[in-house]
């Protein structure tokens, strides 16, 4: 009974101890998502106050060019295994419109 009780608690603690850990990296990566958003944040806000206009439009013209090269990628590795929060379809229609927007603007073009 006593090999019985200590095997239970061994294993709720090993559970515990693994949930806490699981915990404690979800938190570290929302954490270092926060901190990546306020650095651009931070960039966007200093581009506009030196009302360097051109060069925000660059960067985003930039990052938007990145997401959607590697979002390519991964679409095919990950669309079946994980549920997305719009529908192909929407994700088609987001992408084609970031596409043309990328296509239009001169300075996306340098």
């Amino acid at each position: 009974m006593k090999t019985w009780i200590i095997c239970i608690l061994s294993f709720l603690a090993g559970g515990t101890v693994a949930a806490l850990f699981g915990l404690k990296m979800l938190t570290a990566s929302w954490q270092a998502e926060v901190l990546i958003q306020n650095d651009i944040y931070a960039r966007h806000l200093k581009y506009i106050a030196n009302d360097d206009i051109d060069t925000l439009i660059t960067e985003s013209c930039m990052a938007l060019a990145s997401g959607l090269q590697n979002y390519a990628e991964l679409e095919t590795v990950f669309w079946a295994s994980d549920t997305p929060y719009y529908s192909q379809g929407m994700v088609e229609e987001i992408n084609q419109r970031a596409n043309d927007v990328l296509k239009r603007n001169k300075l996306c073009n340098k």
